[in-house]
């Protein structure tokens, strides 16, 4: 059993950037280059003060990609707050949150990606499931988890925390049979050095974002998400 296609791109790629224009450059092309042209639409975020990749927009090497040109906010803190409104206008069978500094690996991940045979360990709802791909470093663990674009039109949102990855696991990991291991897929991560503002944005946010994950309010918006998953799983699945 192969999940289903829609008439639109495989992958919608959520991918807020800053001042890094060169290895936007970079993580772009390793998408486009190791896929069909049709496979990818790139959703951008850029800050408004981000003269340099404002700049350079015409010379982004891709047609499928949507630009919204926004305040900074709370800078990196802000991260889920992009990547919700990135995800409201993503039109892909699946979404994937993406740092300008990582790059795909896998020659023909697209093909992999839609040759997905859930037969044999998936629940059975082809509107809910993870999707981890594999690193260089360690296969199973993703920072770029894969989830289909109906979790937004479920949920209502792509996420309600800095740490978007980290949300998204809690809330698939309380969910039966909903996650499925990518490792033939790799993407590495951290291939170039944050900025002098960026660093110092996630210096600050490391220092109150793990309370923040852990205080009861985010735990509360995790069950509840995952609450609002389970009933659509439960009314999906088949018998």
């Amino acid at each position: 059993m192969l999940f289903p296609r829609g008439d639109g791109p495989l992958l919608s790629v959520l991918l807020p950037t800053r001042g890094r224009f060169n290895s936007l450059i970079k993580t772009i092309r390793s998408l486009i280059d190791n896929s069909r042209p049709e496979s990818t639409e790139i959703l951008l975020k850029i800050d408004t003060d981000d003269q340099d990749t404002i700049n350079n927009l015409p010379n982004l090497p891709i047609a499928n990609i949507k630009i919204l040109i926004g305040d900074r906010g709370n800078g990196y803190k802000s991260m889920h707050i992009f990547s919700n409104k990135l995800a409201e206008i993503a039109t892909g069978d699946w979404l994937m949150i993406l740092n300008d500094d990582a790059r795909m690996l896998t020659v023909d991940w697209d093909k992999i990606l839609e040759s997905i045979d859930t037969s044999d360990d998936f629940g059975g709802c082809q509107d809910v499931c993870m999707l981890h791909p594999g690193s260089p470093l360690r296969d199973g663990i993703s920072d770029f988890p894969i989830i289909r674009r109906k979790h937004i039109e479920i949920v209502g949102h792509y996420a309600l925390q800095t740490h978007v990855d980290s949300y998204l696991h809690d809330v698939y990991n309380r969910l039966p049979k909903a996650n499925l291991s990518l490792s033939q897929i790799k993407i590495s991560h951290g291939q170039e050095p944050l900025n002098d503002q960026t660093q110092h944005e996630v210096t600050q946010c490391q220092r109150t974002s793990s309370p923040d994950f852990y205080s009861q309010e985010c735990e509360n918006n995790r069950i509840k998400d995952s609450e609002k998953l389970l009933a659509h799983l439960q009314t999906r699945r088949d018998p």
